[in-house]
């Protein structure tokens, strides 16, 4: 009787087969999970060093003012303490805070909260002690080195980075944000679940390979076992040995070989395309989320205020994330400050470059209605270890709602139009002006213009004006000019809407590259 006609040996094959199977599969399995793992964390901490330099432009000019526990007051210190909160909340993180030792003790130097936490006052206090602090903490004040860590505190359980920071006025302290521990595991359960399936499709095919070596094998097994190991244990550029046997046995032989080559293309194509789609998809989500996160999006957006303007604004994002932006709000009861820019570059620098410079316009815009002024104040923080170079094309403007007057300043932008109560519409002229981030210590100028009761204000980003369709023509200031001379009347959110709808029927089919944003404001005069 043929030796493999025997039904007992075939199962016994099979049993001293299976096991080095599972253990290939394993063996597998684990190699996907460790490079998804390392994959997931080297994004994780990119973030979070990411946020902690863009925290910097908050933290820094605060530093400089600290000499002892009594140098900043309760105020100052819950302003700082708001800006940094609204800052982690926009970028998806926990917590961002600074530290300094002081007496042999870390206290803290500011600190970011939850909303719930601000209106409870509960959060840490300007030279409070951080009694269990990390070691990754304690290891940066050391070495002045950054490091990552994971820890439970009081607060919870975090994945942290601690960076040392040297402010402009030479003062050293450290910046810490904090990411929760329960997100980093979630992403890494997936990643798991991903390399467990994975393994198991190995495994069946291994299986399958199994189950028709068992069918027809000859003298070439001893030997083909013998690889086997050296392939579980991970060794895929082993030589398989030459079979000169039965058709049958060299075909399976082959396929040995074409899984053993297959295997190597799919873990290294896994490999890159996990790791590849991990990154792009955190990034362009943290990008989208903080741009449209922290846009207001509340038409009409005060129903406390008298009704002296229409005003309507939207954002059509790309497919890939840009940086456009637009912000208005009242700076005291008579004066309404309303800003429209465009980030440089895109994707996650961008989008957090956007986040920084709206909050400094408008925190610097508090008591200050000249624009000028103020772009030259944010044009000077924005400049300040700017090492990507990165900058933003802005307009500022200020409405005095009582008088019409409009006093503005541009940076770099595209100019805007003046729509008259009759239906015709102009460029505003504007002073020519560097973009906002390009040249330290640039002083920006004001220009005014008068809008009078039913006149309205149109603003854009080149994003409207370069809209391409598939002959590769612009949209162009021009159609932009000839769209809005067409329409008289209508609501600022209808002129808006047209507009967008002759940009869509112009592109038609072809790609959009850039964000669409616009905003108008339409006076109607005082009360």
């Amino acid at each position: 009787m043929p030796f493999f006609r025997n039904i007992k040996i075939k199962y016994l094959f099979l049993l001293a087969v299976i096991p080095i199977n599972i253990i290939a599969s394993a063996v597998y399995t684990g190699y996907l999970y460790r490079s998804g793992e390392k994959s997931v964390m080297e994004n994780l901490d990119n973030r979070l060093l990411t946020a902690a330099y863009g925290a910097k432009f908050f933290t820094d000019p605060h530093h400089d003012r600290i000499t002892d526990k009594n140098s900043i007051s309760n105020t100052e210190y819950r302003k700082v303490l708001l800006l940094l909160s609204d800052f982690a909340m926009k970028i998806n993180v926990e917590f961002v805070y600074t530290v300094i030792v002081h007496k042999g003790k870390i206290v803290f130097t500011s600190d970011s909260a939850t909303q719930e936490a601000i209106e409870k006052n509960d959060y840490s206090k300007f030279f409070e002690e951080y009694a269990d602090a990390s070691e990754g903490l304690k290891q940066a004040i050391r070495d002045k080195k950054i490091h990552y860590d994971e820890y439970t505190d009081k607060w919870g359980r975090h994945r942290s980075v601690f960076v040392p920071v040297t402010s402009p006025g030479e003062k050293e302290y450290i910046l810490g944000v904090d990411i929760k521990m329960d997100y980093v595991n979630t992403r890494l359960k997936t990643v798991q679940t991903y390399a467990l399936l994975i393994g198991l499709g190995v495994f069946a095919i291994s299986s399958l390979v199994v189950v028709l070596i068992a069918r027809s094998i000859t003298q070439p097994l001893a030997a083909l076992t013998q690889v086997t190991a050296d392939i579980a244990g991970g060794n895929l550029d082993i030589e398989l040995p030459p079979v000169k046997s039965a058709q049958e046995v060299r075909k399976l032989a082959d396929a040995f070989h074409h899984m053993q080559v297959s295997l190597k293309d799919y873990i290294k194509q896994l490999t890159e395309t996990t790791a590849a789609k991990e990154r792009i998809e955190s990034e362009l989500k943290i990008a989208r989320d903080i741009q449209m996160g922290i846009l207001p999006k509340i038409f009409p957006p005060f129903h406390d205020k008298p009704d002296a303007f229409g005003l309507y604004a939207m954002i059509e994002p790309a497919k890939e994330v840009g940086g456009d932006f637009y912000d208005f709000f009242y700076i005291d009861d008579s004066h309404f400050c309303f800003v429209i820019g465009d980030i440089s570059g895109k994707g996650v620098p961008a989008a957090l470059f956007m986040a920084v410079t709206k909050t400094l316009i408008k925190s610097t815009s508090a008591g200050d209605v000249d624009p000028g002024r103020i772009l030259t104040k944010v044009n000077s923080d924005l400049c300040q270890e700017n090492d990507a170079c990165m900058f933003a094309t802005i307009f500022c403007g200020i409405l005095n709602t009582e008088t019409g007057e409009v006093l503005y300043a541009n940076g770099g932008h595209n100019p805007p139009l003046i729509i008259g109560s009759g239906g015709e519409a102009t460029f505003l002229e504007v002073s020519t002006n560097l973009v906002v981030g390009a040249m330290k210590d640039y002083v920006y100028k004001t220009d005014s213009a008068a809008l009078k009761p039913g006149d309205a204000i149109f603003m854009y980003t080149d994003g409207v004006t370069e809209a391409m369709n598939e002959k590769d023509e612009l949209f162009s200031e021009k159609r932009l000019h000839e769209k809005l001379n067409s329409m008289h009347g209508g609501t600022t959110k209808e002129v808006i809407s047209h507009v967008m709808e002759e940009i869509v029927f112009f592109t038609r089919d072809a790609p959009q590259s850039d964000d669409i944003t616009m905003m108008m404001i339409h006076y109607k005069g005082s009360n």
